[in-house]
């Protein structure tokens, strides 16, 4: 960008008045230089318009104008026009030589003479326009002129020389602001305008148009460009942006079954936050686990790196409660009763209002205690029943034998005695059990028995003598023994004889066997005792008596009669002769 300066003719004019007036200095002439711009073309030359001022007769008295001259601490590049003219019609042209410029005799008072004082009257003007390399800051000049004024003999006064305003250089941050991440390098650029000779970085003292850096924090560097005639600064900060960081609100999040949960984190640094599982994004998200406990992770990120953090969601599940259960005690006992919490920290017992998940209790009659539990999700209670019994007596009576015990709960018990047995019951609490034995009296009898003699009677398998004496021992309808003595009675067997009479060849018949005459045959009956009646028969052979007795025919008669013998009821009859002997049954 061109950047023009100027002065004004009136304020250069000005200058020269104060510089002529009395008490300053001895007033010469009106000649020298007006600057009237100076244009910064942007590549390092300068464009600078001059007014060249040539006194006359009229406004001074001390000499003509052989020529004039100009230095400035630049090159001088061109001058446009390159040749002045004055009214006499003299022309001079310009002779540069680095930064020095001159029209006209360097010598005063030889050749042709510009500006005549004596034939010219009128000031001269004449503009021009110089361009230079480099940056000026001061300039001189004046006339060739044969006096003590500006040029005279190499004199030079104020007004005859000046400054150039300020070029000021101009840097320009590329940018302004530069991020790095820690532990980062970071390279600043600045740009300069054509102004710029030097530039110096601070802190640090380095040079040149880019510095590489590597701050331990946040630092502003500040850029002095710099010319021959001026200086200006621009600054470049160096930002060491952080790395992310996230604080989560809550670290542990409770939520009940089937309800959703609010997790959120405070960013600090982060550009973006991203959550895992389910990929929401920003500093909250919504969720809703079904698996507990989930680990969400919250991961903040920048340009520099990523925080990341852990919110842990746990379903509380609806509070339950189990507790051991009914049970029974006896009076003036204690029991404890317990409960098992589940989602819950604590259980509340009531009658009572007593936490714990045991208390221990002693109620004097049957009670219900409740057990609750809760959290934020709900409520939930489990009855216990504590039935409160009392002991009980009962009494048993056993019987036993005389001498003799009876067994009870495994303890013999005398026939007589009284026991106290004390037993848990149903209840479990005391059943006194009073056993009374009562003692049960023996008894014994006596049994006789018969037996024929030679024979044995039996009795409980037993064969027994005629005229023994045993002893039973049996069991009585209460249990107990019964002595039985048994004594055997010997029976007599009988006998007997029986005679018989048989005609000769004829039989008899006893018994239902017929029995020759002149046989004796024994015949075993049974008496009326139940022992042997032995009849011994004997059959007499009986005579014919024919001629000797008067009996022939009663012989006939007799066998008449004998034909009619037999037995009747137990009698036999013989010629009407009635015999009796005991009624008999043989045996076989």
């Amino acid at each position: 960008m061109n950047q023009l300066y100027a002065l004004s003719k009136k304020a250069a004019l000005s200058l020269l008045l104060i510089l002529a007036s009395p008490g300053l200095i001895v007033a010469c002439d009106t000649s020298g230089y007006i600057m009237n711009s100076i244009t910064d073309n942007g590549d390092g030359t300068f464009t600078i318009q001059w007014t060249a001022l040539v006194a006359g007769g009229t406004s001074t008295g001390v000499g003509s104008t052989w020529g004039f001259y100009l230095n400035i601490d630049a090159t001088i590049l061109s001058i446009m026009p390159a040749s002045f003219t004055s009214v006499n019609g003299t022309t001079l042209n310009a002779a540069i030589s680095g930064g020095n410029v001159q029209w006209g005799n360097p010598v005063p008072g030889s050749g042709p003479v510009f500006v005549d004082i004596t034939t010219q009257p009128n000031d001269e003007q004449f503009m021009f326009t110089m361009v230079v390399s480099g940056i000026p800051t001061g300039w001189s000049g004046g006339g060739q002129e044969n006096n003590l004024c500006p040029g005279g003999n190499g004199t030079s006064l104020p007004n005859y020389e000046g400054e150039f305003p300020c070029f000021e250089p101009v840097l320009t941050p590329m940018p302004s602001e530069v991020h790095i991440c820690p532990g980062e390098e970071a390279t600043l650029t600045v740009i300069p305008n054509s102004l710029v000779e030097d530039i110096v970085w601070s802190p640090g003292n380095q040079t040149g148009t880019s510095i590489t850096v590597s701050p331990p924090s946040s630092e502003t560097y500040t850029v002095t460009g710099s010319n021959a005639g001026c200086e200006s600064t621009t600054t470049i900060t160096v930002v060491i942006d952080p790395l992310p960081f996230l604080t989560a609100n809550e670290s542990a999040v409770e939520i009940c079954e089937n309800t959703p949960a609010f997790l959120s984190v405070n960013p600090e640094f982060a550009d973006q936050v991203t959550w895992s599982p389910g990929n929401g994004t920003g500093p909250f998200v919504v969720v809703q686990p079904t698996v507990s406990p989930t680990t969400y992770t919250a991961t903040g990120t920048n340009e520099c790196g990523s925080h990341e953090v852990e919110i842990v969601v746990t379903i509380v599940p609806f509070p339950e409660v189990s507790t051991s259960g009914d049970v029974s005690i006896c009076a003036g006992e204690v029991v404890q009763l317990f409960a098992n919490p589940i989602g819950a920290p604590t259980v509340t017992w009531e009658p009572g209002g007593i936490d714990g998940n045991t208390i221990s209790v002693a109620p004097t009659s049957t009670t219900t205690y409740t057990a609750s539990v809760n959290n934020f999700c709900g409520v939930a209670s489990e009855e216990v029943v504590v039935t409160v019994s009392g002991n009980t007596t009962n009494t048993v009576q056993l019987v036993a034998c005389a001498g003799e015990t009876v067994t009870y709960n495994g303890i013999p018990l005398a026939a007589g005695s009284s026991s106290t047995f004390t037993f848990a019951s149903f209840s479990g609490c005391d059943s006194v059990v009073t056993v009374n034995v009562v003692a049960q009296p023996n008894s014994s009898g006596t049994l006789t028995l018969t037996a024929c003699q030679g024979e044995t009677a039996s009795f409980m398998g037993q064969n027994l003598a005629p005229g023994s004496i045993s002893q039973f021992t049996l069991t009585a309808f209460n249990g107990c023994d019964s002595i039985l003595t048994v004594s055997v009675v010997g029976l007599n067997n009988f006998t007997s004889n029986l005679t018989l009479q048989a005609c000769a060849g004829e039989t008899v018949s006893y018994a239902g066997q017929q029995l020759q005459p002149g046989t004796t045959t024994p015949f075993v009956f049974n008496a009326a005792n139940g022992c042997d009646s032995t009849v011994t028969v004997t059959v007499q052979q009986l005579a014919n008596y024919t001629s000797s007795l008067t009996l022939g025919s009663d012989c006939d008669r007799a066998r008449t009669l004998r034909a009619d013998l037999k037995p009747r009821r137990g009698s036999l009859y013989w010629h009407d002769l009635q015999l009796q002997r005991p009624a008999a049954t043989p045996r076989q």
